[in-house]
């Protein structure tokens, strides 16, 4: 019985579920761990060695996560504090991407979580070359160049469209051709390799620079081309703008240096030989220069000459000092591009030494197209040369018949031929075609024009058979009135009225041209300039104040003008003797014409002695627009812009 109670069979599945119910467990939880070691050692643990483990991976990971994120304001001040020994809280607290007192920090400490926090930016961010490189545009706006550098050295090899930008802000804001050219040199040691656009943008902006590159950074230039051609780097794009570069250098030799490093496979293009050109025209020696243009030209292939590159051969010719070079460049402009001037011719004066080239000698059968670059040049030649008669007639020809091409430049060579050629008329003769272009919409940058019309009345106002005709004398200060207040007037309300007045600076002009006449204009027209001057002073606002650098000195020039014109006409008003005696005879209330001239005359004395005043406040940098001498100037000026002096004249 017993026997077969212990071989009874036992199904699979309840012996396993007997087994699991009775096994020991070795992986317990840690409730159990920590119950196990409390009944063994009678020792409660905080933590299980699992636990601890798990942990401390996680403060690695936080630790990792904060290492590429910035401090907080708080926590970068007690670094600074304790491992910098900066203590300086108020400049501290101005710490970020926006502020100027910080930049020390990038200098002294080496704790990338610092630098994040002064630059703004973090870890992840510095791996897109995007961000970076748009964070570096706005420090460069902010003028935080060295904040702009830390950040590119930080990005590393993402830096690359970043540095672009830097070198760029150098060249181009800054006019700095060293600093960008070190930054190029540097982007090696920072592991920052150039891109397809580096050399490029180098080039170009050192082309652009309004003062020639030195012989220093024209070497460095050329070796730069050499390392690119080493490393199988230099295209055309690159060629050209290095040549570009080198073109803004006074010697040459580095110019046609790099031309001769070419290697056989690039193409030589008409850019690259129409900057050996600009750079010919910047040799000194003449003979030199021609015989060099000469060599570029006879060696061009006859296919990529064109219009540009005869425009700049022939300003070689242009840009001598020698005359008898400059001479020349009217037959060859007159050889070259179809110019046809009706009623007018050119004197040829050619030295015997020189023959002039032809189109033939470079396999080009006919003439070029007329273009704007042409026109100025042919326009400026007549300048210097003084064939002032035929670039008028060129430029009357040109506003006829190709008005479209007319720029300001042009516009500007034509009223300084009309100076040089009629100084007796030239002012209404400038006014006169200044009207035309603007009635033709070919007034562009009307200011420019404008100020060279106002030099045109100065130069008409100095000639003799002007200053000395009343006539002429007040026809031409009228005109000249009438021009500034059509074009540089405003209109402000005062009381009830609409009040016109001239600004401050057409009075630099005007006051030259009334000095020159003073001498024969009548008194009722002398003081209409006193009553336009007078309204400047009491409607301009900047009249009366503290002007600094340029405007100071013109501000103190148109003073100084006006009580120079005051005093003549105070002159002119001088009572006899007699009258003196007969006018201090008169009542108070006298109303005689001797009394009003001599009280007019005080009047404009007082006013003389008000805007000496103001000259000396302008030359000691204070204001003069203070409520007290406002009134005192009002209380002047009220009575001598009521006074008729008609019955003045003797």
């Amino acid at each position: 019985m017993l026997s077969s109670r212990t071989n009874q069979y036992v199904p699979l599945v309840q012996r396993f579920t007997r087994a699991f119910h009775t096994t020991q467990v070795y992986c317990g939880s840690p409730l159990k761990a920590k119950l196990n070691q409390l009944h063994k050692t009678d020792a409660f643990i905080k933590r299980t060695e699992k636990e601890s483990e798990k942990r401390r991976a996680k403060g690695r990971t936080n630790m990792l996560k904060a290492s590429k994120h910035g401090y907080t304001t708080k926590k970068a001040n007690e670094v600074l504090r304790k491992k910098h020994k900066i203590s300086n809280v108020d400049e501290l607290i101005k710490m970020g991407p926006t502020s100027n007192a910080d930049t020390n920090v990038l200098a002294v400490s080496k704790d990338k979580r610092l630098m994040y926090t002064v630059l703004g930016v973090s870890s992840p961010q510095l791996k897109n070359s995007v961000l970076v490189a748009k964070d570096i545009e706005k420090f460069c706006r902010r003028n935080q160049l060295q904040k702009a550098l830390f950040l590119v050295k930080l990005a590393g090899p993402n830096g690359a469209a970043g540095m672009n930008v830097l070198m760029t802000h150098y060249l181009e804001i800054e006019k700095d051709a060293s600093s960008a050219i070190d930054l190029y040199s540097w982007r090696k040691k920072w592991q920052i390799s150039p891109n397809q656009y580096t050399e490029t943008l180098l080039f170009r902006g050192l082309a652009r620079l309004p003062d020639p590159v030195s012989v220093k950074i024209a070497d460095r230039v050329v070796k730069i081309v050499n390392k690119l051609i080493e490393d199988d780097r230099l295209n055309r794009i690159n060629f050209n703008a290095a040549l570009s570069a080198l073109a803004n250098c006074n010697d040459t030799s580095y110019l046609f240096k790099c031309f001769d490093l070419r290697p056989k496979g690039l193409k030589k293009d008409d850019i690259a030989y129409t900057q050996l050109l600009i750079g010919c025209a910047k040799i000194t020696d003449p003979v030199e220069a021609i015989q060099r243009a000469d060599d570029v030209m006879n060696s061009a292939d006859p296919r990529v000459i064109d219009s540009q590159m005869l425009f700049h051969y022939l300003n070689v010719w242009h840009s001598r000092a020698d005359m008898k070079f400059s001479n020349c460049v009217l037959p060859l402009l007159n050889t070259f591009y179809d110019i046809d001037v009706p009623d007018a011719s050119f004197k040829t004066d050619i030295p015997d030494f020189v023959e002039l080239p032809v189109l033939e000698n470079w396999s080009i059968k006919s003439k070029m197209l007329l273009n704007p670059h042409v026109a100025h040049l042919l326009m400026e030649n007549c300048l210097k040369t003084g064939q002032y008669a035929y670039g008028t007639a060129f430029f009357n020809k040109c506003l006829k018949s190709r008005s479209n091409f007319i720029n300001s430049k042009i516009i500007n060579a034509a009223l300084n031929l009309i100076i040089k050629e009629d100084p007796e008329n030239c002012g209404d003769r400038c006014y006169e075609l200044l009207r035309t272009m603007e009635d033709n919409g070919l007034l562009r940058e009307p200011l420019q024009h404008i100020v060279l019309t106002y030099k045109a009345f100065e130069r008409q106002a100095t000639k003799r058979v002007n200053n000395s005709d009343t006539v002429r004398a007040t026809r031409l200060v009228n005109a000249c009135l009438t021009l500034m207040k059509d074009k540089e007037s405003k209109i402000v309300l005062h009381g009830d009225v609409r009040q016109k007045y001239l600004t401050w600076k057409p009075w630099m002009f005007l006051l030259r041209v009334a000095m020159s006449c003073k001498d024969v204009l009548a008194l009722p027209e002398r003081k209409k300039i006193i009553n336009e001057f007078i309204c400047t002073m009491l409607y301009d606002p900047a009249m009366l104040l503290k002007q600094r650098d340029r405007s100071r000195d013109s501000m103190r020039f148109i003073y100084l003008e006006a009580v120079r014109f005051i005093k003549s006409l105070e002159n002119s008003l001088n009572l006899t003797d007699d009258e003196l005696n007969q006018v201090r005879a008169e009542a108070e209330d006298s109303e005689s014409l001797q009394k009003r001239q001599f009280l007019f005359r005080r009047h404009l004395a007082r006013l003389r002695k008000r805007i000496l005043e103001i000259v000396d406040n302008l030359e000691h940098g204070r204001d003069s627009n203070s409520p007290e001498v406002q009134k005192l100037y009002q209380q002047h000026c009220t009575t001598i812009l009521n006074t008729d002096i008609k019955k003045f004249e003797k």
